[in-house]
């Protein structure tokens, strides 16, 4: 997963041939976005702040939640 400011980028071709999706909350636990088969998410609309990124596979969390923030 990538992060330069304002899209998070995950390695399709790591994926493939899997059901992924990546789910962004704000610190309250609020879903904000959610990308499902995509490699990409912009997230230059979102206020400026700490979020909380969870990339799934398969149904089964690929990572830990990670932080980004949005400046």
């Amino acid at each position: 997963m990538e992060w330069n400011g304002k899209t998070l980028t995950i390695d399709a071709e790591a994926l493939r041939g899997h059901n992924y999706s990546m789910t962004v909350y704000d610190t309250k636990g609020q879903k904000l976005r959610e990308l499902n088969g995509r490699s990409s998410l912009d997230l230059s609309t979102l206020p400026k702040g700490v979020y909380i990124v969870n990339l799934h596979a398969d149904s089964k969390t690929l990572s830990g939640s990670t932080l980004i923030r949005v400046k």
